[in-house]
This record gives C-alpha cells, sequence and structure tokens, in this order.
C-alpha cells in the first residue's frame, strides 16, 4: 500500500513584542479559554488590518455609515468645554 503525505506550510517568522505583563496573563488566559494561541491570535489580528478595502463586508459597512445620532447637542455646545468641566468635577478640580 502506498502512501502519499502533503505537507504545506507557509513559512512563520519569529516577532518580539513588549507588552504590559498584566496585559499578557489577561491575553493568555482569553488566548487557552478560546482554544488558540497567542501567536495565532496576533496573526489573525494582523490580518484583519492589512485586509484590502473591498474585502470588508460592504452591506454592513454601508449600514453602518447611514447611522445618525440619537443625541443632538445645542449650535453653541462646546464638547472640549463640556470635557474639561467633566473631568475637574470627576477629579475635584
Amino acid at each position: 500500500m502506498n502512501s502519499f503525505y502533503a505537507y504545506i506550510s507557509a513559512m512563520k517568522a519569529k516577532v518580539n513584542l513588549t507588552i504590559e505583563q498584566e496585559t499578557l496573563i489577561k491575553v493568555k488566559k482569553y488566548a487557552e479559554e478560546q482554544n488558540i494561541s497567542v501567536s495565532s491570535m496576533v496573526e489573525e489580528y494582523f490580518e484583519t488590518l492589512i485586509k484590502p478595502a473591498e474585502d470588508i463586508d460592504t452591506e454592513l459597512f454601508e449600514m453602518v455609515q447611514t447611522l445618525k445620532p440619537t443625541i443632538e447637542y445645542p449650535e453653541d455646545f462646546d464638547l472640549m468645554k463640556e470635557y474639561h468641566e467633566a473631568k475637574a468635577k470627576n477629579y475635584g478640580l
């Protein structure tokens, strides 16, 4: 009996990443729960970043583009002023 085995593999390269220790612990836990390696997670994320624009689900993209904000602000609304006032209030400044 003759057997034929094909082994196809893309070339892989090692990458060193520096991230916060606490973040790494959480990522490893998540990866384990998802039964996936951290390397696979990073590779999949990078693939989504470099994916050509035409591969984006245009139907979903168009739907999101049509969404309108549910909050209407007065014409004289100053977002930066509101932001700084809220920060000052939160931190007692």
